[in-house]
């Protein structure tokens, strides 16, 4: 007797079918995917603004896909503005905003996949598998849509050691409610990593490794070198929300913002 194959949602939500508004044809359907627009970078390497008037963009978003946008997206904004992050089930859709190269005002623009928002990970806590290579249990979990493994550590006594927690990355737009280790059905519970922030020029969105932008004191914000031999003292001066605090404050309302 052959065993019973897993189910193929996992808990993580009702069928696509369930959800689409009755307009869409089915035969346009894909998985939900999400998509960030920006301006294109100036000359200086640094990031510009989409306008502030949202029918600029609203008009832009409906010339290119030849519709209302509403009925075949969704949107919201991210880094006050800055961006936009779009939401389609929609193949010509999504196709058709890969393709926006500028506003109908002239601004030039670019739409890629969202780096970070087309895969959900959530945390499981298994102590039976805390040894286990994750290359090894990536294995045995790939069938049901894990696309990635991260070992949540501790140092003890002066020594990285695996905790019982790992962080697991599903390709899709819904979170399972659990998943089998063998045969056992464990809970996942959603995993909120903490905001990125850029120690080079102190954006959120990327990492330094990454930044293209100049080199400022999270501190004060001014472009001079800082070390803990030679700290900055000059008045904290906030980088994001221009707030008398450093870049770094958790208690900053963009890192706040950023958080949600």
């Amino acid at each position: 007797m052959q065993p019973e194959p897993f189910p193929h949602d996992w808990g993580g939500g009702p069928p696509l079918s369930h959800t689409l508004p009755q307009y869409v044809n089915s035969g346009d359907v894909i998985d939900r995917q999400t998509l960030l627009m920006r301006a294109v970078s100036g000359t200086n390497g640094v990031e510009q603004r989409l306008p502030s008037n949202p029918f600029v963009i609203f008009k832009s978003v409906q010339a290119v896909l030849q519709s209302n946008p509403n009925k075949v997206l969704t949107a919201v904004k991210e880094v006050r503005g800055t961006r936009y992050v779009l939401r389609t089930t929609s193949r010509k859709a999504y196709q058709a905003l890969l393709g926006m190269k500028a506003l109908a005002n002239g601004q030039p623009i670019e739409v890629i996949p969202h780096p970070t928002l087309n895969l959900v990970q959530g945390v499981v806590y298994d102590p039976d598998t805390v040894n286990m290579n994750t290359d090894e249990l990536l294995e045995e979990l790939k069938e049901q849509n894990v696309t990635a493994i991260r070992r949540i550590t501790k140092l003890l006594d002066g020594k990285v050691t695996n905790t019982p927690l790992s962080v697991l990355s599903f390709a899709g737009s819904f979170l399972p409610e659990f998943i089998y280790m063998g045969l056992v059905r464990t809970k996942i519970r959603p995993y909120y990593p903490a905001p990125m922030l850029c120690y080079n020029c102190g954006r959120f969105g990327h990492g330094s490794r990454s930044c293209p932008n100049q080199q400022v004191c999270l501190n004060c914000g001014d472009e001079h070198q800082t070390s803990k031999e030679q700290p900055c003292k000059n008045v904290s001066k906030c980088i994001n929300c221009e707030g008398e605090h450093s870049t770094r404050d958790r208690k900053c309302p963009t890192y706040l913002e950023e958080e949600v």
